[in-house]
């Protein structure tokens, strides 16, 4: 489990690392399953769309920005941190947590058994001669 969840947090560090800014958006909590997407523009598309599943804990408000060239803005936490969660929490099962900077200098905090990134653009308007990785979703 940690070295995916490692590897994705690394992709998204590293993916990102040039950006001036980035807004974040919570699209739902449903079934245990947080959604985030990531853009520099939310009316037209959004960059990548962030999974947790089995989500055990959350904190953070519901849309953010950051600024990913400041370092790494999203991070795991790491063992004695975690044993401090369990012990607050009671949680007695595997997981990972980790933290997301927010430009003002809070933290959104992230529980969950599993993680799942997709760096597609994702339109939401029609548009035609999608490229490879991009898609539409039309927003209602």
């Amino acid at each position: 489990m940690m070295k995916k969840v490692t590897d994705t947090i690394l992709s998204i560090n590293k993916r990102f690392e040039n950006e001036f800014w980035l807004d974040f958006e919570v699209e739902c909590i449903k079934n245990n399953v947080l959604v985030l997407r990531a853009s520099r523009d939310f009316s037209y598309y959004h960059l990548m769309e962030l999974k947790f599943l089995d989500v055990l804990y959350f904190q953070g408000p519901f849309s953010w920005g950051t600024s990913p060239n400041n370092g790494e803005f999203i991070r795991i936490f790491n063992e004695n941190e975690l044993l401090s969660v369990v012990d607050n929490y009671g949680i007695d099962r595997p997981f990972f947590m980790v933290e997301i900077s927010m430009d003002n200098g809070a933290k959104i905090v992230v529980g969950a058994t599993d993680i799942e990134s997709d760096f597609d653009t994702v339109y939401y308007y029609q548009r035609e001669n999608l490229g490879e990785g991009e898609r539409i979703i039309l927003k209602s």
